[in-house]
């Protein structure tokens, strides 16, 4: 399906739970946690889903939150990869379950795997993510390799002042280790995109290029992720009609979003 202004939507983003083990300073905000039973069951992800291959989309990212936290997410994954219609199932980790969980996702059909990665310095690390360590999302990352996931890609945010002069070095360990490399602008939804001056990052994409839509764990979908526009999946009895509208509510160009925060909607 194309939306308004001939974007190609392929993906959907859906998010399984806005919580995380980690408290990165950029992307991590206080506030009332969703109820266990506000959450999209499996079987609502995957109907879900299955009405989005009907409208063309093909590729599911998994994301949170921290997505390795939700119970059985590698049984959500097998669910997924065994309908019919969807090409790619890849989920965003900050990596710090990724040891213990690898073998499950591979076993699962998990595509590929990104994992959030802003700095080699053990130390650094820790002040970023506040309560990480650097040692178990290397583990994590190595395991991956080893269980030869189609793709591992190491997602690492620009931070001005922090991490500038590490970006070659994060670069080369992905190279040493054929991981793909992409550099993300740090974003705060309600100041518009912030984009670096001086170092050319690969995401976020020029918006006449995106080709998703988004789905929070409590149903919530959105056509961008800097917009306040939204809809509630669950008050529809046909999520078809719901995805379609939420395609044709897509803004040529995002702006800002003061109701939600990034660990809400997962980036």
């Amino acid at each position: 399906m194309v939306d308004k202004y001939q974007r190609e939507i392929n993906t959907i983003r859906i998010s399984v739970t806005d919580r995380c083990n980690l408290r990165c300073f950029y992307c991590y905000e206080e506030y009332q946690y969703l109820k266990k039973e506000d959450l999209l069951s499996f079987e609502e992800i995957v109907s879900i889903i299955k009405e989005c291959v009907k409208l063309g989309i093909k590729r599911v990212k998994l994301t949170g939150g921290e997505p390795l936290i939700r119970k059985d997410i590698d049984i959500l994954i097998k669910m997924i990869s065994e309908i019919k219609g969807i090409e790619d199932i890849s989920i965003t980790t900050n990596g710090v379950l990724l040891n213990d969980m690898a073998f499950k996702l591979k076993k699962a059909n998990l595509s590929r795997i990104n994992v959030s990665l802003d700095t080699l310095n053990p130390q650094k690390y820790k002040e970023i993510t506040k309560i990480g360590e650097f040692d178990i999302v290397i583990k994590g990352l190595m395991k991956a390799k080893e269980l030869f996931f189609k793709k591992i890609k190491i997602n690492t945010v620009l931070l001005k002042n922090i991490n500038e002069n590490e970006i070659q070095d994060i670069k080369k360990f992905a190279s040493d280790n054929d991981f793909d490399f992409q550099l993300i602008n740090q974003m705060n939804l309600k100041k518009d995109k912030n984009f670096s001056e001086n170092i050319e990052t690969n995401k976020p994409l020029s918006c006449k290029f995106c080709n998703r839509i988004r789905l929070t764990s409590n149903g919530m979908l959105l056509p961008c992720l800097f917009s306040e526009k939204s809809i509630n999946i669950r008050e529809y009895s046909d999520y078809k009609i719901a995805l379609k509208e939420c395609i044709n509510l897509k803004p040529e160009k995002g702006e800002k979003n003061n109701k939600l925060s990034m660990i809400q909607i997962g980036g």
